[in-house]
């Protein structure tokens, strides 16, 4: 980064994450013992935390409630060197959480997102956005975003001249979504009956599609992250030559 004042801004949730993990399978309607674990969350939150722990000067642009949780949440983040000055708190709100369910072998069973609080004040963390995009170095922006948020701080990042990075899957490689929707769909639903549960169900679905693409779908993904290390290599040769 170029700069004593450059640094990353990270856009998008930050929240508790409540764990529950069962010490036994679990079904449907079960009540079971086992541990509840609460720790930062929201993947611009774990992001920005990653990168302090790695040296990095970062900021946050999020939206958090004015309450107990929200006052513990950007502690700690401020704690493990996040800069926070860009979070906007919302007074006599909540703030967003996750809950997760996973059973006795760590597969997840069920989870709920609440982002209701960032989704409402978008518009405000944009405005937030701006101000903090003025000395970034880069921009690091969570894809869970509304598509309207996302849109908006493309265009802020043409306007101040930052570089915006996207890497689709190779036109060549890719499949129609008119075509692997019902795909999809369809592995679901097998799983759905075969009683498919935990970890074993995202190992059945990537055989499954790649059954039902007759391969496609193993040759996306194999397209999709050689573009992806051809581009990093570029990108990387690129900073080289600033350092």
């Amino acid at each position: 980064m170029s700069g004593t004042s450059s640094h990353i801004l990270c856009i998008g949730a930050a929240h508790w994450d409540v764990i529950g993990r069962a010490g036994t399978p679990v079904r449907l309607g079960d009540d079971v013992p086992g541990r509840i674990e609460r720790r930062p969350g929201g993947v611009a939150l774990n992001v920005a935390m990653g990168l302090a722990d790695l040296g990095c000067r970062v900021c946050l642009c999020s939206v958090v409630g004015q309450d107990a949780g929200g006052d513990a949440l950007l502690h700690r983040a401020q704690a493990s060197g996040v800069d926070c000055r860009h979070v906007v708190r919302i007074s006599g709100a909540a703030s967003d959480g996750y809950v997760a369910i996973e059973d006795g072998t760590g597969g997840l069973v069920a989870a709920v997102a609440d982002t209701a609080l960032l989704d409402a004040h978008v518009d405000a963390a944009l405005h937030r956005a701006e101000t903090g995009a003025r000395t970034a170095a880069a921009i690091f922006l969570e894809a869970n975003l509304p598509k309207a948020a996302v849109d908006g701080i493309a265009a802020m990042a043409h306007r101040k001249n930052l570089e915006v990075i996207a890497n689709p899957i190779p036109r060549s490689a890719e499949i129609p979504g008119e075509v692997l929707g019902p795909i999809i769909e369809a592995a679901i639903h097998d799983a759905d009956t075969a009683g498919i549960t935990g970890k074993a169900v995202t190992p059945y679905l990537l055989d499954r599609v790649l059954d039902l693409t007759e391969g496609r779908s193993l040759e996306a993904n194999i397209a999709l992250v050689l573009n992806n290390a051809v581009l990093a290599a570029e990108i990387a040769r690129e900073l080289r030559k600033i350092d």
